[in-house]
C-alpha cells in the first residue's frame, strides 16, 4: 500500500594509517592607526600596527589533521621553550612602542636582519639600542580554538621624505607538541597576510620542502621560504601584498607559501590630487611600481568548443568593472573621467565600446584600434563625466563596462588581454586645466586558461620509435603495438600577474580536464575505442601514469560511453579499462602559473 522505502549509505577509511597530529596555527596582521605630526610631508608620522594569532581548532587543509596545540621553541637570549611573535621594523622608519598581551613579554633585538632570520636572532627582555626586529615570546602552550589579540608595535617615519611606501610582515615560530619522548615536536613557522595555517601554502599543500615524508604534514622549516621578515623592496614587496589590510593575500607562487606584506603609501598632502584605481584601493600601484598602470583584470564569458590555435572568433559579452577614484589632494575638486588608448594603440579592436557611469549618469565612446575615441551623447550631452565637489580623503566608485566587437580573437591564442586605460583629472573649479591626473587599466581577456595538448612515443615492448616521435610536441605521431603513447595536457593561465599592490587579479579554480578516449566529433579522441573493429581496444591504460605536476583528484571511468565509475585499471575492453580521466586540479591556478595532467596508453 504504502510502496517500498529504502535507504543507503557509503562511508570511506583509511586503515592502518598513522595518525597525523599537528599545530596549525595562523599569525594575522593589520594596520591599525596613524596619526600624522602635522608638519609637511609623512616624517615622523606614526604607524600602528596590530597582531593576532589564532591556532586551529579544525583542519582547513582538508587532509584529516588532527590540530594540535602550539608549542614553543628555543629562542636566544630567553629561558625556557617560548613561543616567537616577530616582526621586524620596516624600511624608513624606527621603532617607538611595543605592547604585549597578558602572559606574553614583548623582546628586542639589534641583529642585522639582511644576515640573521629571526629564529636565529639572540632577543633581549629590555630594549637595545638600534633596534631591528621587536618580538613576543610566551612559554607553555596555546589550545587548539583560542586567538591572542593584543599584540601592537608603532613605529614612526624617519627623515623627511615627500612620499614613502611602508611595507612589513609579521613571523611567527613554534612547535607541534613532541609525540615521541625526547624527540623535538615538528617546527611551526608561519607569516601574516593570509589565511593559510603553518607551513601550508595557498593551494593547500605543504610549503615545499617541508614535508620530507610526504604525509602531508610538514616536518621541518622551509628551506627557501623563511626570510629575515624585512621587506626589501616596499613598492613591489617581495612577498607579495595584503591589499586590502585584513589578511586576504595570496602568493604569486602558490607552491612557494609564505605570507604577503601590509603596505603603506603615505604622501606629502597637496592642494589638489587625485588617485583612481582598483575598487576600495585608489592607491593601487602597478608594474612599474608607480600608481599609473594598476590594474584590473576580468574575462568575458567564453561559449564551449570553441578551439585555441584554430583562429576562433567571438563576440564578447560586455565586461563590467568597479574602480575607484579618491581625492588625495586637501581642497575639493571636480573629478572628470575618460577613457584613454592603450600604450599599444593596437591592442583595444576597433568597434570596442567604453561605457564610464556615474552616478546616474552615463557616456559610451566608441575606439577606432588606432588611438581615437568618439564620445556618444548618452545622457551628458556629449560631454564626459563628471563629478562634482569631491571632498579632501573622499572616495567614489565609478563604473566602466567594456564592449568588444564581433570577430574579437581568444586571449588564450594571442597570450593578452585587452587593456583600457582609464584616465581620472581633478580640477579646482574653476580652472580649465587639470590639477592632477592618474591612470588605472580596466582588462578583458576572452579566457584566460590556455590549454596545449601534446604527445611522445616510448619504446615499451615495441620497437624503436622515430627520433622525431621521441619529443612531446603537438605533430601526428606512428606509433607500433606494444610502444606507449603518453598525452601531456599543458593548462597555464595567461593573465597579467600582481604586479604591485591593490590590483585585481584572474584566478583560475576548480579547473577540470576532461580527457575522454571515446567522444569526440569524428573520432577527433579515439584513443579508448576499437577502431579496427578486433574486439581489442586500440590503447590500454598503464596503471599509475595518470598524474598531475600539482596537487589533484583523478577519477576513473570505463565502458563507451565513459560513465561508469571504475578504479586505475588496465583490460583490453572498454569494461576492462580505463576509457576516460577526469583530472580535478586542487586550489587555484595563479597568473602565469602552468601545470600539467599526464596520462600513458600502451598500443595494443
Amino acid at each position: 500500500m504504502n510502496g517500498v522505502r529504502e535507504a543507503s549509505s557509503t562511508a570511506q577509511a583509511t586503515v592502518n594509517q598513522t595518525a597525523r597530529t599537528y599545530a596549525l596555527a595562523t599569525l594575522l596582521k593589520a594596520r591599525t592607526g596613524y596619526t600624522p605630526t602635522g608638519a609637511a610631508g609623512p616624517g615622523d608620522d606614526q604607524i600602528v600596527y596590530g597582531l593576532s594569532l589564532r591556532v586551529e581548532n579544525n583542519d582547513p587543509t582538508g587532509r584529516g589533521i588532527t590540530p594540535a596545540p602550539l608549542a614553543g621553541m628555543t629562542v636566544n637570549g630567553v629561558s625556557g621553550s617560548n613561543i616567537l611573535v616577530s616582526d621586524a621594523i620596516p624600511q624608513g622608519t624606527t621603532f617607538v612602542s611595543a605592547v604585549a598581551p597578558a602572559g606574553w613579554q614583548a623582546v628586542y633585538t639589534a641583529d642585522p636582519t639582511a644576515s640573521i632570520d629571526a629564529n636565529q636572532a639572540t632577543w633581549s627582555t629590555t630594549p637595545v639600542a638600534n633596534i631591528t626586529r621587536v618580538g613576543f615570546v610566551r612559554t607553555g602552550t596555546i589550545a587548539p580554538g583560542t586567538t591572542v589579540s593584543g599584540f601592537q608595535v608603532t613605529v614612526a617615519v624617519t627623515g623627511t621624505p615627500a612620499s614613502i611606501t611602508v611595507a612589513n610582515i609579521g613571523q611567527l615560530f613554534g612547535s607541534t607538541p613532541s609525540q615521541a619522548p625526547g624527540q623535538p615536536g615538528a617546527p611551526v613557522y608561519d607569516e601574516s597576510g593570509d589565511q593559510n595555517p603553518s607551513n601550508y601554502s595557498d593551494d593547500g599543500t605543504p610549503i615545499a620542502g617541508t614535508d620530507t615524508n610526504n604525509d602531508g604534514v610538514p616536518d621541518t622549516l622551509p628551506p627557501t621560504v623563511i626570510d629575515d621578515g624585512f621587506i626589501n623592496t616596499p613598492t613591489s614587496p617581495e612577498s607579495g601584498s595584503d591589499p586590502g589590510n585584513n589578511n586576504t593575500g595570496q602568493d604569486d607562487t602558490p607552491t612557494q607559501g609564505g605570507g604577503e606584506a601590509s603596505i603603506f603609501n603615505l604622501n606629502t598632502p597637496v592642494p589638489s590630487a587625485v588617485s583612481n584605481g582598483p575598487e576600495g584601493a585608489p592607491e593601487a600601484t602597478g608594474p612599474s611600481g608607480t600608481n599609473n598602470d594598476d590594474f584590473t583584470n576580468a574575462s568575458s564569458p567564453i561559449p564551449p568548443n570553441l578551439v585555441a590555435g584554430t583562429n576562433a572568433r567571438l563576440d564578447p559579452a560586455p565586461v563590467a568593472f568597479t574602480n575607484t577614484v579618491q581625492n588625495s589632494g586637501t581642497s575639493p575638486g571636480r573629478v572628470v573621467l575618460t577613457p584613454q588608448a592603450p600604450a599599444t594603440p593596437g591592442h583595444l579592436p576597433a568597434g570596442s565600446t567604453v561605457t564610464i557611469t556615474a552616478g546616474s549618469s552615463s557616456v559610451t565612446y566608441t575606439y577606432d584600434g588606432a588611438g581615437n575615441y568618439t564620445i556618444g551623447a548618452n545622457n551628458t550631452g556629449g560631454q564626459p563625466i563628471q563629478i562634482n565637489n569631491v571632498l579632501p580623503g573622499e572616495r567614489v566608485n565609478y563604473g566602466v563596462e567594456v564592449n568588444l566587437p564581433s570577430n574579437t580573437p581568444l586571449s588564450t591564442d594571442i597570450d593578452r588581454g585587452f587593456p583600457v586605460p582609464i584616465l581620472a583629472s581633478i580640477f579646482t573649479d574653476p580652472d580649465t586645466v587639470a590639477d592632477g591626473t592618474n591612470l588605472t587599466i580596466d582588462r578583458v581577456y576572452t579566457g584566460y586558461v590556455k590549454t596545449v595538448k601534446e604527445s611522445r612515443i616510448l619504446p615499451g615492448t615495441g620497437p624503436a620509435p622515430a627520433a622525431t616521435d621521441t619529443t612531446f610536441s603537438t605533430d601526428q605521431k606512428t606509433p607500433a603495438p606494444g610502444n606507449v603513447i603518453e598525452y601531456r595536457i599543458t593548462y597555464t593561465n595567461i593573465s597579467e600577474p600582481q604586479s604591485g599592490t591593490g590590483n585585481i587579479i584572474l584566478e583560475a579554480e576548480q579547473v577540470v580536464i576532461d580527457e575522454n578516449g571515446v567522444s569526440g566529433a569524428n573520432n577527433t579522441n579515439n584513443w579508448a575505442r576499437d577502431n579496427d573493429n578486433n574486439g581489442i581496444i586500440d590503447t590500454s591504460n598503464i596503471v599509475g601514469s595518470a598524474v598531475d605536476s600539482g596537487t589533484s583528484t583523478i577519477t576513473f571511468f570505463s565502458g563507451n560511453p565513459a560513465t561508469t565509475g571504475a578504479a586505475d585499471q588496465t583490460g583490453t575492453t572498454a569494461t576492462t579499462d580505463v576509457t576516460r580521466y577526469v583530472n580535478t586540479a586542487t586550489g587555484i591556478v595563479a597568473p602565469q602559473q602552468a601545470r600539467t595532467f599526464t596520462f600513458r596508453r600502451r598500443m595494443n
